[in-house]
């Protein structure tokens, strides 16, 4: 699976929108998501995080509705301990302003997860993935089954 990182930048009166391809990137299938460029302006406009604890050890993080799946670009978000589960980080975007967080090891909040992500791709009009994330080695590489 190759997940295709799009980006934007003001450009005047417009906004423009970009693939990794423009952006100078390498052939992407087969290899896991690294982050080859994510542009700064994104990182001084990200509102404050926030994580809440939901049931069965899962967690919602927000970051004002808009920028929740470009957390996964930024690897100080998942590589500082800050984010304490039950296991590898297991994340999930099932809509653009929703991203789930849990544990490898944990079936509870694995098994949650799973339904809420269904759930959320079925309903959302923002519909992003039905696939979970597993951050390993400094990467996020698909999880689990599918």
């Amino acid at each position: 699976m190759t997940l295709l990182a799009v980006g934007g930048e003001k450009a005047g009166p417009g906004q423009h929108q970009f693939g990794l391809r423009e952006r100078g990137a390498a052939e992407l299938a087969g290899q896991p998501l690294e982050i080859l460029d994510v542009p700064r302006n994104l990182k001084r406009r990200l509102p404050k995080i926030e994580m809440r604890a939901a049931r069965d050890g899962l967690f919602l993080i927000s970051a004002g509705g808009d920028y929740e799946a470009s957390l996964l670009l930024f690897d100080d978000v998942w590589s500082t301990g800050q984010i304490k589960v039950d296991g590898d980080i297991v994340a999930a975007i099932p809509a653009k302003d929703v991203l789930l967080v849990t544990g490898s090891k944990n079936r509870a909040g694995l098994k949650t997860m799973r339904e809420l992500v269904t759930k959320f791709v079925a309903d959302q009009r923002y519909a992003v993935s039905d696939a979970l994330f597993v951050y390993r080695n400094g990467k996020f590489i698909r999880f689990g089954r599918k």
